[in-house]
């Protein structure tokens, strides 16, 4: 849920933090904070130039595995991830283009505030 809302609010720091920390542990080979934020906006989040340096998902996907490979990928962030490319798929194929963030954040943020009381 926090990965979500920090998404949202675009907060790279907190993005690579919750990315890198327990419960999600993700680990690349060099561990670079900009990839790793990258990681988490692309599949989880959008395809945006801002993210994809303006290549296409096929492209982007190899320069990720070229350029830090992932060596450790938690399993409950792969249906996350599974999840949000397939709905932004679906939004492409209607000429939409989906932060996936817009719309499960708000929900994040009201667990979060929940699980705090």
């Amino acid at each position: 849920a926090k990965l979500f809302v920090a998404l949202k609010e675009n907060d790279r720091d907190a993005i690579v933090r919750i990315a890198t920390a327990p419960p999600f542990r993700f680990t690349t080979k060099g561990m670079q904070p900009d990839l790793i934020y990258r990681y988490m906006c692309f599949h989880c989040d959008r395809d945006t130039p801002d993210v994809t340096g303006g290549m296409n998902v096929q492209q982007f996907a190899e320069y990720l595995d070229r350029t830090d490979p992932v060596a450790y990928i938690n399993d409950d962030i792969i249906m996350v991830k599974r999840v949000s490319i397939l709905l932004r798929g679906m939004g492409n194929a209607f000429h939409m283009k989906l932060k996936t963030s817009d719309y499960w954040a708000p929900v994040a943020a009201r667990w979060l505030s929940k699980s705090a009381d």
